[in-house]
């Protein structure tokens, strides 16, 4: 990929033009033709745009600062059926099906190169959406392709990453999303989700030290196929719309995605900061206990939270699997988790081949036993005169045994 000499986007404004739309797209879409990527500097300023970006290559654009360069999309009149974002990226079958050649740019064939927008990067800038703005203009970066975002600010609008048969929402957006990386990217009062991640081509995807201060629905909204990594991600604030801080649903128990160290700042309005209904690991939470709404053949990993009075180092919430791994109540138990050390909670009917109980079975440690395996009432032996302990340390080895040797259905 040959980018060339980075270009300065105040080098293509003319005194008679309005604001700087025709400066953007005579540097994305008719400069240096003859390359397939260029790199695009805009100094500190801030940049009124009245149409939305679509670069039909791929396009490094970089800013002074994420406090200092600001493009802000104004009273923008109408915008791409299917690319709603301020700027929008997609591979080269993404511009084919939802765009056609803009007839003022006819510097390359079709106006579109062999990988259309992949691998683009936004850096170092603030994307704000003001003023009038038609249904669906929710966000500031649409992402389609494999792209990276770094030190970006996003102001009254959002992130939306969406590629294949989507899950969230009905249909398919052809394009491929797959491996993207979003760094420091922190959204302001985001008028629909601040991240949303959407089909079975927006997977792999890395979230790091990410922010949703006061998004509109949901701050994270996780719907991909296989599953994507939160790292250092942080909610706080709401409106009266408001749901979760963190969302993740299912789509036919694949998406096995992983929060670490994610938060959110507490919120009297807002009781249900999680809300996870698929099989993933959420590690070193802060702010109210994850809730599991979790159907047959999911599982999750917690471990350890951070939230007054629970002590919890590990927990898992599994669901049946055909081994004998039973989800009774979509509910965790938060009187459990304020005492116990390790926590495996089945429900119905089983918790391992040989410690059965019935609802309400635990695997825990307390004061007097290492590992303990109890229920309020009493626990029935199935099998045949064996101690509590005995059945405990029998559900733990299963347990072992299955994590060492792979086993996809228990979590580790």
């Amino acid at each position: 990929m040959v980018k060339g000499t980075p270009l300065n986007v105040v080098d293509y404004y003319l005194p008679t033009d309005p604001d700087y739309t025709n400066a953007f797209e005579r540097a994305i879409y008719e400069a240096a033709p003859t390359l397939d990527s260029i790199e695009l500097y805009v100094p500190p300023g801030d940049y009124t745009l009245s149409r939305q970006l679509i670069p039909r290559r791929s396009l490094f654009i970089n800013g002074g600062g994420l406090a200092t360069t600001r493009l802000i999309f104004n009273n923008v009149a109408s915008i791409n059926a299917t690319m709603q974002g301020a700027i929008s990226f997609g591979i080269l079958t993404t511009l084919n099906a939802y765009t056609t050649n803009p007839n003022s740019y006819p510097t390359r064939a079709n106006n579109i190169t062999a990988g259309g927008a992949d691998q683009s990067q936004v850096s170092n800038l603030n994307i704000t959406i003001s003023g009038t703005r038609p249904a669906g203009f929710d966000y500031g970066i649409w992402n389609a392709a494999r792209a990276t975002v770094t030190n970006v600010q996003l102001y009254a609008c959002g992130l939306k990453t969406v590629a294949g048969g989507l899950i969230i929402d009905a249909g398919t957006v052809i394009g491929n999303a797959n491996t993207s990386l979003y760094t420091n990217v922190n959204t302001l009062y985001a008028t629909e989700h601040a991240f949303i991640t959407d089909g079975n081509d927006s997977n792999n995807i890395t979230f790091i030290r990410c922010s949703a201060f006061v998004p509109n629905i949901i701050g994270f909204y996780e719907g991909s196929f296989l599953g994507n990594v939160y790292i250092s991600c942080h909610r706080e604030g709401v409106t009266a719309n408001t749901t979760h801080g963190y969302k993740a649903i299912n789509p036919g128990g694949a998406n096995h995605s992983m929060f670490l160290q994610c938060y959110n700042e507490g919120d009297a309005v807002l009781t249900n900061y999680w809300d996870i209904a698929t099989g993933m690991a959420i590690i070193g939470w802060e702010g109210a206990l994850p809730e599991t709404n979790l159907g047959s053949g999911k599982n999750s990993f917690f471990v350890p939270g951070n939230l007054a009075g629970y002590t919890t180092n590990f927990q898992f919430n599994c669901a049946e699997d055909g081994d004998g791994f039973t989800l009774g109540s979509a509910t965790v138990d938060a009187t459990r988790m304020a005492t116990d050390g390790f926590f495996v909670r089945a429900g119905d009917n089983s918790l391992g081949a040989m410690a059965r109980g019935g609802d309400g079975t635990y695997l825990s440690r307390d004061a007097v036993n290492i590992m303990k395996l109890e229920k309020g009432a009493a626990i029935a032996d199935p099998a045949g005169g064996a101690t509590i302990d005995t059945q405990a340390r029998a559900a733990i080895a299963l347990i072992l045994s299955r994590m060492r040797s792979g086993v996809p259905n228990i979590a580790t």
